[in-house]
């Protein structure tokens, strides 16, 4: 039979209340270690596609500066040892068309965005990066992380 909370001894209420203040505690300190843990790993992610999308300029600069479509793919193609890259595409400055593209497996292409560096669109992560050469930007390449 339940005792009433009146009727219990003070020991025992000093001891389920530390029980239960333990038991917040806990539960407060896992929230907060989750969250960082999420907040970093995001964090990292964008960080870590940024330097890939500013490597990958660099390199795609000669190829479009002289119109090598070949030289390009070739490029972007060095994406699939990187299983959560979906899509990497070069768009040309001057007319804004798809100079090059890079597509895995799953099929999906690159998101419509104009804004530099990293965003988030859904599951996915897309970074974007200006080509330039000489401080004149002749290019834009996109890529798109799962």
């Amino acid at each position: 039979m339940l005792q009433s909370w009146a009727d219990v001894s003070i020991r025992r209420k000093i001891s389920s209340l530390m029980l239960v203040s333990t038991a917040i505690g806990l539960l407060l300190t896992a929230s907060a270690l989750i969250g960082y843990a999420w907040v970093t790993t995001n964090a990292t992610a964008q960080r870590d596609l940024n330097t890939l999308a500013q490597i990958l300029s660099e390199n795609s600069t000669a190829g479009l500066l002289f119109q090598d479509v070949q030289s390009v793919r070739e490029t972007l193609r060095s994406l699939r040892i990187n299983a959560n890259i979906d899509a990497a595409c070069i768009y040309s400055e001057s007319d804004n068309t798809l100079f090059a593209e890079y597509v895995s497996g799953s099929g999906q292409s690159c998101a419509e965005t104009n804004a530099s560096g990293s965003r988030r669109f859904g599951d996915n992560l897309v970074a974007t990066e200006p080509i330039r050469i000489q401080g004149e930007v002749i290019g834009q390449l996109r890529i798109v992380q799962n």
